[in-house]
């Protein structure tokens, strides 16, 4: 081959080089300018995708190639600068995308009309991210719903696209003759949006809330020091999406909404038939299972005869006051025949639970936001949030710092007297712990003077009148969660003994003579002055 020929090709080689770094270098800028814009307003948070612009500027004026490494590194980049869970949307709506618009040009020879590959990349980019988002949050939808919502968004955001792209054409094809301009606005064109993207007045970092008092019948609340609104939205669709689910699964008192069996049916087809119960129902009754045994039976969750009767009690006695009630004794002790826990039956091989008696039923409240607590924190962990608090209504996870105060999460335990002036009575500073506690001042009502809680000592069918109060702190939200009811059912005197057998675990007791008790280590999660 003659040496000019070489050169030529070798130049043509390097020119492409530099050409698809460029482009790489705009997919990147287009990256960060749109991470500063606020995600789509969809139920399932997600990008619109300008990166594609510089993906298909290089089909159509580069090669398959250019285009594939254009793709692969503007997802390498999101991963570095953004986290796992945006570098994994990123990549699988990214190859996705590219995947299907070299399909496209492929069959069409290259004549595909811009909008159609511009749609066609939408659509499957925004599947990409949506089935990434799906995996790890591990929610069900509507997959009609789903659908129509996709190619909704990839007609929007593939017009968008294609118009950008519409707007670049002539100068990228004309990029041979006027090379040298052509390179100077490619540098431009980055460096003004990664300028503009990188302002001060976009990076502030703000307190980030949600809430919502639809579940496990209390306030669940998600808060979140982060300047990222594409994260935090997507770790508020986890918590509501992974909420209703658990809900309507460990529900006792009403139909889950798909209508598959919960908690509730099982209850109803006691002494009939099994039911079968996902393995997540199944895990959490197994979890109430283990925790009578360690309980020495305070914590029983076939107790729901006798809990049914307090909560139709109580409902009564809320909504007439003047007439209130309490159950007798001859129906609390003809109920507790019915508490047997061997009466529930896990049969795993099977995915299936019996309740062997026909008058007995599960009552899960004593075990299910502590394990609600646990499965929750840990998809918002593989979704990659890492400094955040959770708290399911006095079950409460403390993951990471306050990156605000740049220090451990700050706790407050509630006075359990609603007539005292100081609303919080002690204040824990915690990182990657769970602080539970459970109250008598909580669902409650008067009866001739006396009030009555929601916490039954299942030995003596009454609610428990030791304490006021009871906060454990402990890295387990589901043994949390048990430990604070079994605590506040347990003797002072055997507090010592009864805690023995959990470790890491610290406590404080409100008394209902209002004196305060705390494990020998618990001044290790005290604030320092």
């Amino acid at each position: 081959m003659p040496e000019s020929s070489t050169k030529n090709i070798s130049r043509t080689k390097t020119r492409q080089l530099v050409i698809t770094a460029l482009f790489l270098a705009l997919a990147l800028a287009l990256s960060i300018f749109e991470s500063i814009l606020p995600p789509l307003p969809t139920p399932i948070p997600m990008r619109y995708g300008l990166a594609n612009v510089a993906v298909m500027a290089a089909l159509l004026y580069l090669s398959y190639g250019s285009a594939c490494v254009i793709t692969i590194g503007k997802s390498i980049f999101v991963l570095a600068t953004r986290g796992l869970l945006a570098g994994l949307t990123s990549f699988s709506g990214s190859v996705l995308a590219f995947l299907a618009m070299v399909v496209l040009l492929k069959l069409t020879k290259k004549k595909t009309p811009l909008l159609i590959l511009s749609v066609t990349g939408a659509l499957f980019h925004n599947l990409g991210q949506f089935l990434i988002f799906i995996l790890i949050s591990r929610v069900s939808l509507s997959w009609p719903f789903i659908t129509g919502l996709l190619l909704v968004l990839a007609i929007v955001t593939g017009t968008v696209s294609s118009l950008i792209l519409k707007a670049l054409q002539r100068p990228l094809e004309s990029w041979r003759k006027h090379s040298f301009y052509m390179i100077m606005a490619l540098i431009l064109i980055p460096f003004s949006l990664l300028f503009t993207a990188c302002t001060p007045a976009n990076t502030s970092v703000s307190k980030q809330e949600a809430w919502t008092t639809n579940y496990f019948d209390t306030v669940c609340r998600l808060i979140v020091y982060t300047d990222d609104q594409e994260r935090f939205a997507g770790w508020e669709y986890i918590l509501e999406e992974r909420l209703s689910d658990l809900d309507g699964k460990f529900n006792i008192y009403t139909n889950s909404e798909d209508n598959t069996n919960n908690l509730k049916t099982l209850n109803e087809q006691a002494g009939t038939k099994a039911t079968e119960l996902d393995k997540e129902t199944m895990d959490l009754l197994q979890l109430g299972k283990d925790a009578f045994d360690k309980t020495d039976g305070k914590v029983n969750i076939m107790l729901g005869a006798v809990t049914g009767l307090w909560r139709e009690a109580r409902q009564y006695s809320l909504a007439n006051p003047q007439d209130s009630k309490i159950p007798s004794d001859e129906d609390l002790e003809n109920a507790a025949k019915h508490c047997d826990i061997e009466s529930l039956v896990l049969d795993y091989e099977a995915g299936t639970a019996f309740i062997s008696d026909e008058k007995a039923s599960v009552d899960v409240g004593a075990i299910a936001k502590g394990y609600a607590l646990d499965l929750i924190v840990k998809d918002l962990k593989m979704a990659g949030a890492e400094n955040f608090l959770l708290d399911m209504g006095g079950n409460i996870y403390a993951a990471g710092k306050n990156i605000l105060k740049d220090d451990n999460w700050a706790i407050g335990i509630k006075n359990p007297n609603p007539d005292q002036e100081t609303g919080i009575i002690e204040v824990l500073a915690v990182k990657d712990m769970t602080v539970t506690t459970s109250g008598s001042y909580e669902r409650g009502y008067t009866h001739q003077n006396i009030n009555y809680h929601h916490i039954i000592d299942p030995m003596t069918r009454q609610p428990g009148n030791i304490y006021k109060s009871v906060t454990i702190v402990s890295a387990d939200g589901s043994w949390g969660d048990i430990l604070s009811t079994a605590l506040f059912l347990t003797p002072i005197k055997d507090i010592e003994s009864s805690m023995s057998s959990f470790k890491n675990t610290e406590a404080y007791f409100i008394t209902a003579d209002d004196e305060i008790i705390s494990s020998n280590n618990l001044d290790l999660y005290f604030p320092e002055s």
